[in-house]
């Protein structure tokens, strides 16, 4: 997971937020949402690589992670899984914002309707103690492919919510989420 964590630093706000996160693949960057309001420009660099310099095309946010489409190609992206059974074991690599990523074992406890998370289709919950300052971590299966991304805990349960991959993908390419308003003032 170390080799495909993201270094990103958004140009398109006063303070030049920064933050880490993932490729979801070549045109889709995932990060915590601070990281991303009123992005247009950003600086993604792999964990020990030079940084480029790219466009985001558009800014959505789930929860409180954000999701960025660029223009150019994002370095570095994970395997993925396909759909994860009931009763799996997953692990969530959350990146608190001024921390290490934390790996986050866990068990995939069942699969409900995303609604009231805001989500368009079926989310799944996790026995993973997700924090609330930890959300946008992908969700990986025993062979190490991201399989979701952890984004909320579910109140009623505690247990942590995510959303298969394949689904932010659909989510993603029929613009189906909240767009990530700019910075305030702009």
């Amino acid at each position: 997971m170390r080799r495909g964590r993201l270094r990103v630093r958004n140009t398109g706000c006063d303070g030049i937020p920064t933050g880490s996160g993932f490729a979801l693949d070549s045109k889709i960057l995932i990060a915590h949402r601070d990281v991303l309001p009123g992005a247009g420009a950003l600086k993604v660099a792999p964990r020990n690589g030079r940084a480029r310099a790219l466009d985001a095309a558009r800014v959505y946010r789930l929860g409180e992670f954000g999701i960025a489409r660029v223009e150019h190609r994002l370095p570095r992206k994970l395997p993925f899984g396909r759909r994860t059974s009931l009763g799996a074991s997953v692990a969530v690599v959350s990146y608190p914002l001024a921390a290490k990523p934390r790996l986050l074992p866990g068990v995939v406890v069942d699969r409900v309707a995303g609604t009231p998370f805001g989500v368009h289709g079926r989310v799944m919950r996790l026995t993973s103690a997700l924090r609330h300052d930890e959300p946008g971590g992908p969700v990986i299966d025993a062979k190490g492919r991201i399989v979701a991304v952890a984004f909320a805990t579910d109140p009623r349960t505690g247990l942590a919510v995510a959303i298969p991959i394949h689904t932010l993908r659909t989510l993603v390419a029929r613009r189906a989420l909240e767009a990530l308003p700019p910075c305030e003032g702009t």
